[in-house]
């Protein structure tokens, strides 16, 4: 997809709501504003992409996927999480089933495979495991899912995490960005619109306490009803986008100061010249 730069669109017009980020809990927002209350969005995205993890970039010859790799629960057309896609994307989004074997384990010289039912994953990977280490790790081995290793983290998020996965994984036909392109017409049906290298520098807070709009790193004021921030709630919504004297009115700011930093992790994005087959990959 082409985005249109803040820098070369002339933003007219008063907006109902503007979303800093465009990111899926962003473009989500925004999609169900515009086509349930018929509202006028702006999303405004700093980097030169829009879609969060669901963007892509390219390299001559070379496509990669950001951060969508393997989504469940889409390849059953009754289930909730596939009823909130087609609503968000006019049905427009398919999905390809991923291969029996979504994930796979390995722990020291062993295998284990994660497949598409609880019961037949069950019977392959647990019997005659035990209550042992080794069992302990394949149970909670999915942990880079969320990106808290399982022992900083709560048994609900990671049953919730096993559970999404228990009838197997589906991915977006057409790639990740294919998401966002699904979800923007409704939104520009409405009158909104998504601008990239959108850098917002502060949240306008009126008299009255409440959010008025937003105060670009040019200087320029786009003034809104409502204005819904999807980067982040500690670092940067409170502690840097709020004046800082709004924040710590709040009470808010302090204690999100108390929280530590998640994991850092490098991902590496590699290109290979030859097919899965070729070079004997599973």
């Amino acid at each position: 997809m082409i985005f249109t730069s803040y820098r070369q669109q002339k933003v007219e017009g008063v907006f109902d709501t503007v979303v800093i980020g465009s990111g899926m809990g962003g473009l989500t927002v925004a999609s169900l504003l515009a086509r349930h209350a018929g509202k006028r969005v702006l999303i405004l995205e700093r980097h030169y992409t829009a879609g969060g993890f669901t963007h892509v970039f390219r390299r001559p010859g070379y496509e990669w996927d950001v951060g969508v790799h393997y989504i469940g629960q889409v390849n059953d057309p009754k289930s909730p999480v596939r009823a909130a896609y087609d609503y968000l994307t006019d049905g427009q989004l398919s999905w390809e089933p991923m291969p029996d074997v979504y994930d796979r384990l390995i722990l020291g010289d062993r295998e284990y495979e994660f497949l598409s039912d609880a019961q037949r994953f069950r019977a392959r990977v647990l019997a005659g495991l035990g209550c042992s280490q080794e069992l302990a790790g394949v149970l909670t081995g999915q942990w880079g899912d969320y990106g808290s290793p399982a022992g900083r983290s709560s048994f609900g998020v990671h049953a919730l995490i096993a559970e999404h996965y228990f009838k197997g994984a589906s991915y977006p036909i057409g790639g990740a960005s294919a998401i966002l392109a699904s979800m923007l017409p409704a939104i520009e049906r409405a009158g909104g619109k998504l601008l990239v290298s959108a850098e917002v520098e502060e949240i306008i807070v009126d008299d009255r306490g409440r959010a008025a709009g937003v105060r670009m790193q040019d200087g320029r004021e786009i003034r809104a009803a409502q204005v819904i921030s999807d980067a982040g709630a500690a670092a940067n919504t409170y502690l840097r986008l709020l004046p800082r004297g709004v924040a710590q009115g709040l009470g808010v700011a302090q204690k999100l100061e108390c929280i530590p930093a998640s994991t850092a992790h490098l991902c590496l994005y590699v290109g290979l010249k030859h097919s899965s087959a070729e070079l004997g990959l599973r």
